[in-house]
């Protein structure tokens, strides 16, 4: 996952930033990639705005390409914001060390940081493979559903990405040596994004939507398997959960959400 951000994007769009850590550049990929999901969270903006493009001279066109209306935080409560903005099962293709540019629109409100998290599938990484399973393996492997509460994680008021904080920080109850599913992660508070990384992910992020609906995040992983009939489940060993971590995507309101991982444990 890599999230874009800007702070008092205008009515006309600005171009954003990444998140510190992340890239617009495509990886190295044999297999090429895909743009697979998005979605975001705007503070304002009135009715027809906020719109924001997503494009590259090598995706469709260079002027709009990926362009989407979102519902900002101002227009509905909350109400369909953090949500999944590309139908499931369809994605965009993508050429490495091609770079993307994000265009986010706001009212220019000062200190309002708008943002979108944007999530990359590469069938193969040399060097930075992770560990995911299909839709099929999961069902084989399925043993018992775990809710892992991580606890309150502080998101910070600087936007980008919050302090990281163990999966086992709260609750250390995964059994040793043993493998599970990340089918998804929900979230107490709205935000843009709630992602997970360590060495079973290659150290890499995977996230889903902040949203505060359950049905659109705690299934998340398990929803995209389906849909694309691809490995696109994370699978966690509990001897890296220490160093496994949890990390949001917040704008500069403070904020203190608990996080619950839906796990599913696997045998074998």
């Amino acid at each position: 996952m890599v999230t874009a951000q800007f702070t008092a994007a205008t009515v006309a769009g600005s171009t954003a930033t990444p998140a510190a850590g992340d890239s617009f550049t495509i990886r190295n990929s044999p297999l090429g990639c895909q743009l697979i999901q998005t979605h975001a969270v705007h503070q304002t903006g009135a009715a027809g705005a906020p719109r924001d493009t997503i494009r590259s001279p090598r995706m469709h066109d260079s002027t709009n390409a990926i362009r989407i209306m979102n519902i900002s935080t101002a227009q509905a409560a909350n109400v369909g914001v953090a949500r999944p903005q590309i139908p499931y099962g369809v994605s965009e293709p993508l050429v490495s060390q091609d770079t993307l540019t994000f265009i986010l629109q706001g009212t220019a409100v000062a200190g309002d940081i708008e943002s979108r998290s944007v999530l990359f599938y590469y069938p193969q990484l040399p060097g930075s493979d992770q560990n995911l399973i299909d839709y099929v393996t999961y069902q084989k492997k399925a043993v018992h559903l775990l809710t892992n509460e991580v606890g309150a994680i502080a998101a910070g008021t600087a936007g980008g990405y919050s302090t990281p904080t163990a999966i086992n920080a709260a609750f250390a109850l995964l059994k040793a040596n043993t493998n599970y599913a990340l089918l998804g992660i929900t979230s107490s508070l709205l935000q843009c994004s709630v992602t997970v990384r360590g060495a079973d992910t290659a150290n890499l992020r995977v996230g889903v939507p902040g949203s505060l609906d359950p049905t659109v995040n705690c299934g998340y992983f398990l929803d995209l398997a389906k849909s694309f009939g691809l490995p696109m489940i994370p699978v966690l060993n509990s001897a890296n959960a220490p160093n496994t971590f949890v990390e949001l995507v917040n704008d500069e309101n403070a904020a203190s959400p608990i996080i619950t991982l839906y796990l599913a444990e696997l045998r074998g």
